[in-house]
């Protein structure tokens, strides 16, 4: 066994090991990625990612490139290009709804629902967004950088507000005038508010 750098040479593992460690099936970038960390492989392992490291001709100077190249990325380099990711036109098509999971780079989830007359009627994928762009009279721009399925508590929480919003206008002929306003502006103002406390407890404990 000789040295080169700091990655053992070995000879060529056997067919057995070859299929232990599926290595030839891997990218480059994979395999990089592994031999970045090779101290911490096991012995049989690293026999394996050396022999593919020869195999495609790949050096240490290639594996310093690629620790070089993963240490300069940024977060938002992982996002994806700006875009609408929702349309309606005089309240009918898709829209997004309820913000929830707050993230220190101001992303947060949100669910993209089919509306009919501004309201939500079926939630469609919740996503993980990044407001690029906001207007009042423009639809907002937004980095989407994970997309799944309806994220069933917010779907909860959307469908709660909702009936919360049709009990407190049907409520509205059974309350005094006065009780009328400041019902009605607090459950206004209920989802701006939690927004808000999330937001500051995610503050909170980044300065922890």
């Amino acid at each position: 066994m000789g040295i080169v750098g700091s990655v053992p040479v070995y000879e060529e593992p056997t067919m057995t090991k070859q299929m232990e460690y599926p290595y030839a099936e891997m990218s480059d970038n994979e395999i990089l990625n592994l031999a970045g960390d090779f101290a911490s492989l096991e012995e049989r392992a690293q026999i394996a990612i050396t022999a593919e490291l020869s195999r495609r001709q790949l050096s240490k100077a290639d594996i310093t490139q690629y620790r070089e190249r993963v240490a300069s990325f940024k977060p938002e380099d992982f996002w994806g290009q700006d875009k609408h990711i929702a349309r309606s036109v005089n309240g009918f098509g898709t829209s997004i709804c309820g913000e929830c999971d707050f993230d220190s780079d101001g992303s947060f989830v949100t669910t993209k629902w089919i509306v009919m007359f501004f309201t939500p009627v079926w939630p469609l994928a919740s996503m993980r967004v990044k407001v690029v762009k906001n207007g009042w009279f423009k639809y907002d721009s937004y980095q989407v950088r994970q997309i799944g399925s309806p994220r069933w508590k917010q779907v909860a929480c959307v469908y709660s507000y909702l009936l919360l919003v049709f009990f407190t206008a049907a409520s509205v002929n059974f309350l005094p005038s006065a009780a009328t306003f400041v019902f009605l502006g607090a459950v206004c103002g209920l989802p701006w508010i939690l927004r808000r406390l999330a937001r500051a407890r995610v503050r909170h404990v980044q300065h922890v």
